[in-house]
């Protein structure tokens, strides 16, 4: 689901896709990013988390990974 905006012509698409019972896929691209996440959960507590920066700043040190800071325990 894509959507440009009527003044700026500037294009964010969404988009979050069960693949599994316990796994739910998302994605996010905008013009200047694309991001991948993959979260998997037992149906109480999210046990896995992973996210992939297709395009985008690159990460320059562990604070600024993509996510809660509890996710990098």
């Amino acid at each position: 689901m894509g959507r440009v905006s009527g003044t700026t012509g500037y294009r964010r698409r969404i988009e979050l896709v069960t693949v599994s019972p316990a796994v739910v896929q998302g994605e996010l691209e905008d013009d200047f990013h694309h991001f991948l996440v993959s979260i998997a959960h037992d149906g109480t507590k999210v046990t896995a988390v992973e996210g992939t920066a297709v395009r985008g700043r690159p990460v320059l040190t562990p604070s600024r990974r993509c996510g809660p800071s509890w996710a990098h325990r």
